[in-house]
This record gives C-alpha cells, structure tokens and sequence, in this order.
C-alpha cells in the first residue's frame, strides 16, 4: 500500500486530474495535501472539492495563509496570486470556513515511522523555502523519520543524517519542467519515498484558464529544464 503526498496545486484543476488518474494505479490508501490549493490560477473550488472528495487531509500553505490575511500580500504579488479575486469566488462557498481550520503542521506516524509535513520548512512551516541545493545540516537532528515540504514548485528526495527530507514540487504550477507535474509517494512496506512525475497538457490549461492568469505564471508552463527529479509515468503508471 502507499501514501499519496501532494502541494502546491494553485487551482489547477486539469493537472489535478491528470495526477489523480495516475494515482488510481498506485493502490493508494491515504492523501495528504500540505497545502496551496489556492492561487494563480482560477480553479480553485474544483480543487478543492476534490481534495473532499479523496477524504484527504489538508493544511494550509502560505497562499492559503494569504488568503485568509494572516499573510500579507503587496499589489505586485496579487497581480500574479489573484487571491482576492479567490477570496470573493470562495466566500459563498463554505470554503473559507474550512480552509481556516486546517492546520499548519502536521506531525504523525505512520507505520511506526515519525513524519513532519510543512508547506514551508521545520523553523517556518508556512512561509520557508527549502530547495534541492538547500543546507539542510542544521536540521538533521530534528526528531523525525520523514519531513514532507512543498512550497518551492521544485521536487528532491535527500537524506541528511537519518532523516528522509522530501519536497514534493508541484501539481499546479511545476517550475522546473513546466509541463511535469509532481507528487510524492510512501511506500510503507518498503518505507521508501519518491517523487513521480505526470506529464499534463498544457494546451488544455491554457485553453482553460488563459485569459485568468498571469502572463508570468503561464511562461512557467513553457519551462524546459535540463534534468528533471523524480520517475516520470503516463496516465496508467508506467515508466515513461
């Protein structure tokens, strides 16, 4: 059995989905999602409705943070984040409600092993960023097994110490590979974790939600980095 781990999909519905259909191969039994439902892109109640839907367990990222004001966001950033225009979209909804009581840290075991989940880091579960080439020394004696983040759009899986640390990229928005989105995988009989990779249409989400983005954030979906982290697999699991 495993443990599906997923960030930062930013009310991108249409890469939701095409994760979700990878993920129905991979006998999952639990979802976690450590946060950013909301922001960039417009899809956000459909995003939301799903991670319901799943019976994941949520908490709150940064741009949920934001959204709820805890966070305070300059004119420059809301030109690219739209959360007010989320906020006025969501506040019929019932969602605010919700998203307020999801929390900012998660600490739990699973499968006799102790895991940490923050949309940031350790020391600022909301707002850190910890990427691939990130000193993660001063964290290596935390009392955990596996530390979960998102928060960068730019997945790794690295071991400092005895401590598994894994960022889980992006679903909605990777920055890397832009048409690569990303999520992370526990394995429990095995205990190990890795980061799959879902090819999405970026077409399709152009089409979809174009005229509401960023001009900025669309250019993220163009990225083409030269080495990409994690398996890559089609809509039906297999290795690409």
């Amino acid at each position: 059995m495993r443990i599906a781990f997923l960030s930062d999909i930013h009310g991108n519905d249409v890469a939701l989905n095409a994760c979700l259909s990878v993920m129905a191969g991979l006998d999952v039994s639990e979802h976690h999602f450590i946060g950013d439902a909301v922001g960039y892109l417009p899809g956000e109640i459909a995003v939301l409705n799903r991670l319901e839907s799943l019976g994941a367990y949520c908490q709150q990222g940064n741009h949920e943070a934001m959204l709820l004001s805890k966070i305070s966001c300059d004119h420059e950033n809301e030109s690219q984040y739209k959360l007010n225009r989320a906020r006025a979209r969501l506040e019929s909804t019932g969602w605010i409600e919700k998203i307020m009581g999801w929390p900012t840290l998660v600490s739990r075991t699973i499968a006799g092993k102790r895991f940490l989940l923050v949309h940031g880091s350790p020391t600022s579960p909301l707002y850190d960023y910890i990427y691939p080439d990130s000193d993660l020394s001063s964290l290596k004696d935390i009392p955990y097994d596996f530390v979960v983040m998102g928060n960068t759009h730019r997945p790794f899986v690295r071991k400092e110490g005895d401590i598994v640390f894994a960022n889980l990229g992006s679903i909605g928005l990777p920055r890397d590979r832009g048409n690569l989105a990303s999520f992370g995988i526990y394995e429990i009989e095995s205990q190990e974790f890795s980061i799959v990779r879902v090819p999405i249409n970026v077409e399709e989400i152009l089409r979809v939600y174009g005229s509401d983005i960023h001009e900025a954030v669309a250019a993220c979906f163009q990225r083409k980095a030269a080495e990409v982290f994690g398996k890559i697999v089609n809509e039906f699991g297999t290795r690409i």
